[in-house]
């Protein structure tokens, strides 16, 4: 997958996405539990490394999910909209854009983070 669209894609917080890379082989998230995607926060720098074994749905819903959890991480005081989303719910809100939305975009997931409260 062609991820360029997404670099420097810059959020009304001012965090950035850095780049989306794919990523082959095993994945770990923070707490050594498999992952298919994570995202690394570096000050307003965010960087999403998504495995390149997924289809194209599971990518999509990849960046849904980890654009929203980054940022409602990053954030000192997120919406209230994701205050209390663990994992799961994180997840659910993904699945749910991808179903809305189709493929994100830059503009789609601008468009889907204001209306989440960001």
């Amino acid at each position: 997958m062609n991820f360029e669209a997404f670099a420097n894609l810059t959020f009304p917080s001012g965090h950035f996405i850095f780049e989306i890379v794919g990523v082959k082989g095993k994945m770990l998230d923070p707490i050594g539990r498999p992952a298919l995607a994570k995202a690394i926060i570096e000050g307003k720098r965010i960087t999403i490394q998504i495995s390149s074994d997924l289809d194209e749905r599971e990518i999509g819903i990849s960046i849904y999910h980890e654009v929203l959890e980054s940022l409602a991480v990053a954030l000192d005081e997120p919406p209230e909209s994701v205050m209390e989303l663990n994992e799961s719910g994180f997840e659910k809100l993904a699945q749910e854009a991808y179903l809305q939305y189709g493929y994100p975009t830059p503009e789609i997931v601008l468009s889907w983070i204001g209306k989440m409260g960001f």
